[in-house]
């Protein structure tokens, strides 16, 4: 809702009332990209990320569980760690530069944005290795509840 509120305040500051701030228009791009960053692995824990499911939403959860476990595996544990190896330099240099906007009137602490990309690598990669354990368990026969890990049935009684 601030990120709503603030982007059409921009626009209604700027071409109502001829008026705009610098701070202001980085506010909100900052948040925008604070909310892709955090939120990633909360997109991928219930499965609302982009994918071509021409096959995958008509196959059984075994195989659900297999195409997670391998693409999890070869593609997205990969992708992190390299966009983590190579976003850790530019986090600590920013860091230790105190960056601030290069615009005049912009905001500081753009070091601590740039920090959201290191959490964005964290959670996510934490989230790829929840993937990874629950499509293991969904192979072995093993489902997630309230208490832990229990064996799927396959004879209901």
């Amino acid at each position: 809702m601030t990120l709503v509120l603030t982007t059409f305040s921009v626009a209604t500051l700027r071409y109502g009332l001829n008026l705009g701030w610098i701070w202001l228009q980085e506010l909100y791009i900052w948040m925008h990209g604070t909310i892709i960053m955090l939120g990633a692995a909360y997109t991928l824990l219930h499965d609302e990320h982009v994918r071509i499911d021409v096959f995958y939403r008509s196959v059984s959860n075994r195989s659900k569980a297999w195409i997670n476990l391998v693409c999890s595996t070869i593609f997205l544990i990969p992708s992190i760690i390299a966009f983590g190896w190579f976003a850790l330099p530019y986090v600590i240099k920013s860091w230790e530069r105190v960056e601030a906007s290069r615009e005049a009137g912009g905001m500081h602490g753009l070091f601590l944005w740039k920090t959201t990309m290191l959490f964005f690598c964290c959670l996510l990669l934490l989230q790829a290795l929840t993937i990874i354990i629950r499509s293991v368990f969904t192979l072995q026969g093993k489902t997630f509840s309230g208490e832990g890990v229990k064996f799927q049935s396959d004879n209901p009684s």
